[in-house]
């Protein structure tokens, strides 16, 4: 038995006699855009069908973060396999995700969105090592990327501890505006008494958005999160 999946329509194959059977199988259609969340939906049915374990082969780290914060409730084993040649790996997701628990799971999946994804921006120069070491050294944040996506809308305790973890990625963590943060690092590119020309040294992309581009950026987080947290 095979199965056929093409733009979210699914087709099972069955061979006798040298004759091939084709169903349809509505149970896992999805108008889902991308194969990141529909692939959730298809673990569930194997599930549902008698599967105990299911292989995943990717290299995509956003499909890795999704299936940690779904391993919870999908009742099979899931296998990743990633890598190529002698870094290629199997990895135990469901165990992996057991032992992170359900919830530092959905801050993971909320971290890996908001530090930059397929369609969210990242922040110049920080990558997602650094800030994720900070974040594990400040367990404080933790809540506020857990809760992204659970609505659709961000609720304003979140976008604020988020607005104060932006500052402490650019190394200032007793600020809790990026506004501040952004005037004071500009400062010190262009020194104390001098002014801002067109041949200072200065990299504007350094600088951590101000408010106003940061709201935008957690509310379209929140969305692609909230998209995430709905794959089944």
């Amino acid at each position: 038995m095979a199965v056929l999946i093409v733009e979210g329509r699914a087709h099972q194959l069955l061979s006798s006699n040298g004759k091939v059977e084709v169903r349809e199988l509505p149970t896992i259609y999805s108008n889902q855009e991308e194969t990141d969340t529909r692939v959730v939906l298809y673990l569930h049915h194997a599930a549902a069908i008698g599967y105990k374990n299911a292989v995943v082969r990717t290299p995509d780290t956003d499909i890795f973060v999704i299936l940690l914060y779904h391993a919870h409730a999908i009742r099979l084993t899931i296998y990743l396999d990633t890598g190529s040649g002698k870094h290629r790996q199997l990895l135990n997701l469901s165990e992996l995700a057991e032992s992170l628990g359900e919830d530092y799971c959905a801050t993971l999946l909320g971290f890996h969105v908001f530090s930059g994804e397929d369609c969210t921006s990242a922040f110049k120069g920080k990558g997602k090592v650094g800030p994720l070491k900070k974040l594990e050294k400040n367990p404080k944040f933790h809540r506020a990327f857990s809760q992204l996506g659970d609505n659709w809308n961000v609720k304003p305790e979140v976008l604020k501890q988020l607005e104060q973890f932006t500052c402490l990625i650019y190394g200032e963590s007793r600020e809790s505006s990026v506004d501040v943060v952004r005037a004071k690092l500009l400062r010190k590119m262009v020194g104390q008494d001098d002014k801002l020309t067109a041949k200072s040294k200065v990299d504007l992309a350094r600088l951590p958005p101000c408010y106003d581009a940061l709201k935008p950026h957690v509310q379209r987080v929140n969305h692609r999160v909230a998209l995430n947290k709905r794959a089944d």
